[in-house]
């Protein structure tokens, strides 16, 4: 056994190795997955993979930067983002700016995961299609 490398355990019991993006059955079922398009399961799965447990409230994307994660254009990441938003997803933390001076991307809030000591939202297990 002499170079086998054992996988250091990180805090939440995990090793280095086993990082995954969950999606759980029950959001699967809920009308705002169902609702939602090919591209904006395909966004929710990158935001999803920018949290690592405890960034909630400071993921940071971009429009460009889930655009070129997806292959896809710029305004068609935005609609996508946009789409989250609406099904209850993903909320703004702080708004991004872009200027000639300064630029910053937009901070994400998932609202599957707690925010600090607050329980998470889940709004898109309440969201409802309008008829």
């Amino acid at each position: 056994m002499g170079n086998r490398k054992r996988n250091k355990l990180l805090p939440n019991g995990r090793n280095q190795q086993s990082r995954f993006v969950k999606l759980e059955h029950f959001e699967m079922d809920c009308p705002a997955y169902r609702e939602m398009s090919l591209l904006g399961k395909a966004s929710l799965m990158e935001f999803r993979r920018r949290y690592d447990g405890r960034n909630n409230g400071e993921i940071s994307f971009s429009v460009r930067e889930l655009g070129s994660r997806l292959g896809c254009a710029d305004n068609t990441a935005n609609k996508a983002i946009w789409e989250l938003q609406r099904l209850g997803w993903i909320k703004v933390a702080v708004k991004g700016t872009f200027t000639r001076k300064t630029r910053h991307a937009t901070t994400w809030i998932l609202t599957n995961q707690p925010l600090g000591d607050e329980l998470p939202t889940k709004e898109y297990a309440r969201w409802r299609p309008e008829n």
